[in-house]
């Protein structure tokens, strides 16, 4: 299974932090030179002052292509990190409303939703309710086509997907064809799996 890969990471203040230290989000970036991966930057400056870092994301995206996850809570503000150079914007139905993906949709494509987020006290959306399946439906159905799932989740897509095709990002911290959940999920044609959201972890390990 040929899939991109996403490494993840949390940054502040224009470093990215890992295991409660500091590090140049320029190392990360060299330590994936010469592949295809990308970087998605959780800022969490955004999340808690609604300081976003957009001038890290237009300095890092001259390198590599960057998703960004800043906890946007309305429309209006995915534009500037596209403008500062971010290929996708991550957002997630724990803060957007209906009516704030309604207005998304009609101003760009770039928005991957994510129904794998976590909660502000490090919970993740784990339990994929019929709640949640009934609002990715509804999102599906508005024009969204990039889903960010866990591999647990996958099979909740059935019966979801309608006749829209899906591209699905999956969260895990191992390569796909380990995930027995990945190989039982639908075999629907429209459900494309693209790629793999990755921690940071695994690029620590390949320096060890």
């Amino acid at each position: 299974m040929s899939t991109l890969r996403i490494i993840e990471v949390d940054v502040s203040r224009g470093y990215v932090i890992a295991n409660g230290e500091r590090m140049d989000p320029f190392d990360v970036v060299d330590s994936l030179h010469g592949s295809d991966d990308k970087m998605l930057l959780h800022d969490l400056d955004g999340r808690k002052r609604n300081k976003h870092q957009f001038d890290l994301i237009q300095d890092l995206s001259a390198e590599i292509a960057i998703w960004y996850e800043g906890c946007f809570q309305r429309a209006d503000n995915i534009i500037d990190p596209i403008v500062a150079g971010a290929e996708r914007i991550i957002v997630d139905t724990g803060n957007f409303t209906v009516t704030e993906f309604e207005a998304a949709i009609r101003m760009t494509d770039r928005v991957v939703i994510d129904m794998d987020f976590e909660y502000s006290d490090g919970v993740r959306n784990a339990g994929f309710s019929s709640q949640a399946n009934f609002k990715l439906r509804n999102l599906l159905e508005m024009g969204y086509t990039d889903v960010i799932l866990s591999p647990e989740n996958v099979k909740s897509l059935s019966g979801s997907t309608g006749s829209t095709d899906v591209n699905l990002w999956i969260r895990t911290d191992k390569p796909l064809e380990d995930s027995p959940q990945l190989s039982k999920s639908s075999s629907d044609p429209l459900v494309k799996v693209r790629g793999r959201i990755a921690p940071l972890r695994e690029l620590e390990d390949k320096d060890d």
